[in-house]
């Protein structure tokens, strides 16, 4: 959680950003079972962007063995969570393939 938001207007298709500190939530509560409510391709969509995070400071040249190490951790950490999710049998990402893990398209 971060003091960070989007506000969109889906009728004009615009997104506007906007931040404070006031925004900073002073508890954040993470429930599974929320998250398992959701449609799959919302389950999906957070995961992906939540790999495109760590793949950003992955990425960096400066970034530190041990922050690589746990970057690597927490993608194969989300890539397992969905795949032993009730929800399918196997992620399908065409021409991908992550540390031997057989990816379909």
């Amino acid at each position: 959680m971060d003091s960070f938001a989007v506000l969109t207007n889906e009728e004009e298709k615009k997104k506007w950003n906007i931040g404070s500190p006031l925004l900073f939530p002073k508890v954040s509560v993470i429930d599974p079972s929320v998250q398992m409510s959701l449609p799959w391709n919302q389950t999906v969509n957070g995961a992906i962007d939540a790999m495109a995070h760590i793949m950003e400071f992955y990425s960096l040249a400066t970034t530190a063995e041990a922050t690589i190490a746990i970057d690597e951790s927490l993608f194969l950490t989300i890539i397992s969570a969905l795949i032993n999710s009730k929800k399918i049998p196997m992620i399908t990402i065409q021409g991908l393939a992550l540390h031997g893990l057989p990816l379909s398209a």
